[in-house]
């Protein structure tokens, strides 16, 4: 099983930002190729900017819409293949250090693959791009408010202690 670790993505890179301790690699990926199945080392969120994005993982195959949002855990591969224009997308790495400042852990995020496609998501997906392509100091401070709003979520829910009669 291929593990990818923090920055490595089956890609070419376009753009590297790192903003508020995020990784935010801009990448393409060439038309109608097919990925192996493979885990990220590092909790991760896919923005499709463009192209066709078909994610397989062990629960089933979807179709990945333009400007929507993936969120892959580190547990349970995916496999990845690409439309026959290719795609251009945004990694969002939810680092050790960030869930940290957050007050958040790794086992607070989902256990499974989500496909965020609400229109509130898409705009996310969108705010997220501009914000990584484009530089400048107040860009920090909102891309952590984006990534709060991405991943709010995918944070569990505490199970409710048992109640007693």
């Amino acid at each position: 099983m291929l593990i990818l670790s923090s920055g490595e993505y089956l890609r070419s890179l376009l753009h590297r930002s790192h903003l508020f301790g995020l990784p935010l690699p801009l990448s393409a990926y060439p038309p109608g190729h097919t990925y192996p199945w493979h885990v990220h080392e590092i909790p991760t969120l896919f923005v499709l900017l463009a192209g066709q994005h078909q994610d397989e993982n062990r629960r089933g195959t979807f179709d990945q819409s333009p400007l929507s949002v993936v969120f892959h855990p580190v547990i349970g591969p995916h496999a990845t293949s690409v439309g026959p224009d290719g795609m251009v997308g945004l990694n969002l790495e939810l680092t050790e250090a960030w869930l940290d400042r957050c007050g958040l852990r790794r086992r607070d995020l989902a256990i499974d693959y989500r496909l965020l496609d609400s229109l509130a998501a898409r705009l996310l997906g969108l705010r997220l791009a501009a914000l990584a392509c484009g530089p400048g100091e107040a860009a920090d401070t909102e891309v952590e408010t984006v990534a709060i709003d991405l991943v709010a979520t995918l944070v569990r829910e505490p199970s409710r202690p048992a109640r007693t009669p």
